[in-house]
């Protein structure tokens, strides 16, 4: 049969779709599910992934690492840390926003629940495949971003301009590398599912059944072998729309935030003239 099944009843078909399906459902607090742990982990992992990054940047090409390849390289290195270190709440987002039962535990009652049934290293079980996602996607995206950086020139410009001129090659970069490495985020969202939900979550029978162990390449191949490739692309739109963005804002706020703050620091530390009356 050339053509594809039809949908079981209930089954989301697109993001529309979904967003309709959870509000009728679950209602408007739905639509917000799992937003606690995505903002507790969201400002110490953007903390430590963007100083880690001008660190390793900085040593990485004091190494005499040319400037093509020193941006993926602290890229990834510094998203693996971040990664490893926010993992237990990127898996409790996630539980958070799969099923509706697990939307009415508070952040600590998923991670005790996780514990008492899994032991504590399940709270970094699904790491492998995050890392599988953010570690190519730190790397193109930083690549991407320093070219685009550096082609508009102007480091002298005033806040604004670097606010704008970061946030356009944030957004480019974000989407590039957002949809190159999709199919990971595909399978990372999976595999956490899979490992506490049971039926709640439909995935492929030939795949092994529900709540199975499977490698991330176990799971990328059972993907293409029953959705085909435009399997590993479902969610997309919804992912692209959200990450270019967030890029963006992230990347221009930062930016434009170190030449605030910098231009600030100079103006306060005295000049020669008052260091040599000083020392007189």
């Amino acid at each position: 049969n050339p053509f594809p099944p039809p949908p079981p009843p209930g089954a989301i078909t697109g993001t529309l779709d979904g967003m309709a399906k959870i509000f009728r459902t679950e209602g408007f607090a739905g639509l917000y599910a799992g937003l606690s742990p995505t903002l507790v982990m969201s400002v110490p992992s953007t903390v430590l992934y963007f100083t880690m990054y001008d660190e390793l940047r900085l040593r990485v090409g004091a190494l005499g690492v040319g400037d093509g390849y020193a941006p993926a390289i602290s890229g990834a290195a510094s998203r693996t840390l971040a990664a490893t270190a926010i993992a237990p709440l990127e898996l409790v987002r996630t539980q958070l926003q799969a099923t509706p039962e697990s939307a009415s535990r508070t952040i600590l009652e998923q991670m005790r629940l996780n514990v008492s049934h899994h032991g504590v290293l399940s709270l970094w079980r699904g790491v492998a495949p995050t890392l599988w996602r953010d570690v190519p996607f730190s790397a193109a995206y930083w690549w991407g971003y320093e070219a685009c950086r550096g082609a508009m020139g102007g480091p002298e410009d005033p806040p604004r301009v670097v606010f704008a001129k970061s946030f356009a090659a944030g957004a480019v970069s974000g989407l590039a590398a957002s949809f190159l490495t999709h199919p990971f985020d595909v399978v990372k969202t999976r595999a956490q599912v899979l490992a506490y939900s049971g039926e709640e979550v439909p995935f492929p029978a030939a795949a092994g059944g529900c709540g199975a162990q499977r490698s991330s390449l176990r799971l990328l191949v059972d993907i293409v072998r029953e959705e085909g490739f435009q399997g590993l692309y479902t969610g997309v739109i919804p992912r692209l729309a959200k990450v270019a963005p967030a890029c963006a804002i992230m990347i221009s706020s930062y930016e434009a935030g170190k030449l605030v703050f910098g231009r600030i620091r100079q103006q306060r530390r005295p000049g020669p003239h008052l260091s040599e009356s000083t020392s007189e």
